[in-house]
């Protein structure tokens, strides 16, 4: 999956977005906030940005995909 809404979406419906990462990791927003992804579904505390990424694909942190604002 390389669209972030697509994978915020799966995490949603298979109910893991709320679970958390075995390794977190630094996530470098396109807002210039740098912060720590802990859970598979996290947002930027600066831009509300959210970020998601499938617990298969976890360990990889280009895997991360933006979704969208408050998505």
């Amino acid at each position: 999956m390389n669209d972030g809404k697509a994978i915020v979406d799966k995490v949603r419906q298979v109910g893991v977005g709320n679970g958390y990462l075995e390794t977190p990791h630094q996530v470098d927003c396109s807002c210039g906030e740098t912060f720590t992804m802990v859970q598979f579904e996290t947002s930027c505390p600066s831009c509300d940005m959210t970020y998601g990424v499938t617990p298969c694909s976890s360990h990889d942190p280009s895997s991360i995909k933006a979704a969208g604002i408050k998505y």
